[in-house]
């Protein structure tokens, strides 16, 4: 933003000195004004206006840059400095929105590097993990020969010895439609990816306008054929190549109807069969946020839309979802009045008489965390990792939060960024986590993520974003 200026010869001349709200308002109070109230827009969005006008505004027309829209606001202040007892009393005290100060944030404890691919700048993409290691990139928004577009591309990431401070490479993925041509894979961003075990994934859901859901379910399968060879793509030339290829057919499904949806969340569930279901849950229409819970049996292909019992969550969208044990841990997200969420929950999916149900408990943490969406999480032990995301009380992009599912504690950790001049942009991102219980140390890959602003351009990572986690940051949770 600073350089935006800059180039338009209309530097911002105070933004050093006085870097915050808090910053703001000291330096008029220096001035001699009595009082003075600082708060960014996104204060004055949600806090000042009415809620008949912020109706009217999320009416105006379809919307789906939540993100750059919040950031953006959290980078504007309003200053409110007065002199005189009177007007001092009739100004109403509005808190800046600064960072929450829940938890610790220890900087020191994590190391990071950026690893450039073409193939991963992109955002609204979706990942997922093989048995093998690999870890399957598809679709989102990036750079399509030499314009920014929706993407039915994939690419693969190796992470070899799957060991702290191992290579990473990544390389093209072909894809192969079975019964179909290539000009069926469709372009899709905040689509699922879901991991099935044996090389198999899920594809669910995902857009390609905001008023194009898809209510589409796909099968991919990984086919490898190792090989020795030259292979510019690889990002470390020093390991052996792979052929491989992404099989790629569209299921045809029975059972309930689902409406098509994006920004839901997906994870793989295991059943008294051991048939691979997965549990989608949440997401937005065009129209509306959902709340719906939904099993879909890939085995049999069915869809079956469960039950909600317990203490069932609002409607969301932009949350996440990790298995923890038998149960799946969904936290955060966006409501349909915009209001970030940092609630966190656990589901089982159980029978309840002839019938399945989503049963819901939720999760009471000391202290609090932040609320954020349009993060991604992990879970390692009885760990849950919140990666990234879009913190509306710290007006920028969150870091690393790691919570305790015994203790229902939480703690937080800043990511350091890799560049001053350009950070990483931790939102609309996907995330591994890797770790190493015998050497307790570990790693978080960081891939893709960034967005499109109506003011200031498309801005993507430059591929992979590696966070280590070492010994050190290991006793620090533990």
């Amino acid at each position: 933003m600073m350089s935006h200026f800059e180039t338009c010869q209309s530097p911002l001349k105070n933004i050093i000195s006085y870097p915050t709200p808090r910053d703001q308002e000291e330096r008029y109070m220096s001035l001699g004004f009595e009082t003075s109230r600082a708060f960014n827009m996104n204060y004055f969005y949600f806090k000042i206006l009415d809620d008949y006008e912020r109706d009217r505004v999320r009416h105006l027309e379809q919307f789906d840059e939540f993100e750059e829209w919040h950031l953006k606001c959290s980078h504007y202040v309003l200053i409110m400095s007065v002199k005189g007892i009177k007007a001092g009393e009739q100004l109403t005290r509005l808190d800046s929105l600064l960072p929450s100060t829940n938890g610790w944030k220890w900087e020191s404890l994590l190391t990071a590097k950026c690893i450039t691919s073409t193939h991963l700048q992109r955002f609204g993409h979706a990942s997922a993990c093989s048995g093998s290691g690999d870890i399957v990139v598809f679709g989102g928004f990036g750079l399509d020969g030499k314009q920014h577009a929706r993407l039915s591309s994939a690419s693969l990431v190796s992470n070899y010895e799957r060991e702290c401070g191992g290579a990473v490479n990544c390389l093209n993925l072909p894809i192969h439609c079975i019964g179909a041509t290539s000009d069926s894979i469709p372009s899709l961003i905040f689509h699922s990816l879901t991991a099935l075990g044996n090389e198999h994934f899920l594809v669910a859901g995902g857009r390609g306008s905001p008023l194009a859901p898809s209510s589409a379910f796909y099968f991919l399968s990984l086919k490898y054929n190792e090989h020795a060879g030259d292979d510019a793509s690889f990002l470390n030339e020093s390991k052996p190549k792979k052929d491989v290829v992404l099989e790629w057919t569209e299921l045809e499904m029975c059972g309930d109807p689902i409406v098509g949806r994006w920004r839901h969340s997906a994870s793989l569930i295991s059943t008294e069969d051991d048939d691979k279901c997965v549990f989608l849950f949440g997401g937005r229409t065009s129209n509306f946020v959902l709340d719906d819970a939904v099993e879909i049996n890939v085995k049999t292909r069915t869809i079956n839309m469960l039950e909600n019992v317990g203490v069932v969550p609002g409607a969301r969208h932009s949350h996440s979802a990790a298995v923890y044990n038998q149960e799946i841990i969904v936290s955060g997200g966006l409501t349909e009045s915009e209001t970030a969420l940092s609630d966190v929950y656990v589901v089982q999916i159980l029978m309840r008489g002839s019938k399945k149900a989503a049963v819901w408990e939720k999760v009471d943490l000391v202290p609090a965390i932040e609320p954020r969406y349009c993060h991604t999480s992990h879970v390692c032990g009885d760990f849950l990792f919140l990666v990234g995301g879009i913190q509306m009380i710290g007006g920028g992009c969150g870091g690393l939060t790691i919570i305790n599912m015994r203790l229902h504690s939480a703690i937080s950790f800043h990511l350091p960024d890799c560049s001053p001049g350009k950070p990483i942009l931790l939102h609309k991102h996907t995330s591994e986590l890797l770790w190493d219980r015998d050497k307790r140390t570990g790693r978080i890959l960081i891939i893709g993520g960034g967005g499109t602003c109506f003011s200031f351009g498309t801005h993507i990572n430059c591929g992979i974003f590696i966070v280590e986690l070492d010994r050190e940051f290991a006793l620090a949770f533990n």
